[in-house]
């Protein structure tokens, strides 16, 4: 499932799911970060996939979070 449909079906935004990686990243995760992810321009670290298959029980794996090729 893409980040974007998950957030929206969890009633989560891009600020709250970020909260909720800090407290498992143990680091700041900006928001913007966050939405570049859920757009697909940038791709997340391998320990930030792992903590995001976490928050989403698995719903949200890394193949779901390839960056677009741009046309």
């Amino acid at each position: 499932m893409k980040l974007d449909s998950w957030l929206r079906k969890n009633f989560m935004t891009t600020a709250m799911f970020a909260e909720e990686l800090e407290k498992l990243v143990g680091a700041p995760v900006p928001p913007r970060t966050v939405e570049s992810w859920r757009q697909g321009i940038s791709m997340p670290r391998y320990h930030v996939l792992k903590s995001i298959a976490k928050v989403t029980e698995g719903q949200v794996k890394p193949r779901d979070l390839q960056v677009r090729k741009k046309a």
